[in-house]
């Protein structure tokens, strides 16, 4: 069973939670700054520690890039 959730916390930026949470012994699957609105974090039975970051290119479409 995955568990997954998207937050943000008062008095952090987006980019400060994604590097805190990335740097942790926290042993999630995947993590996601998804366009500096939220964190997405993901647990699961394999727990990768897969980071990845979500932007918008030129023509509006969703891409992503490895932290």
């Amino acid at each position: 069973m995955n568990l997954t959730s998207h937050f943000t916390v008062e008095g952090f930026t987006v980019q400060q939670l994604f590097d805190l949470v990335r740097t942790s012994a926290l042993p999630y699957d995947q993590l996601i700054q998804e366009f500096d609105a939220w964190v997405h974090v993901s647990f699961g039975p394999r727990n990768r520690r897969q980071a990845l970051i979500f932007t918008k290119n030129a023509q509006n479409k969703t891409v992503s890039r490895a932290a």
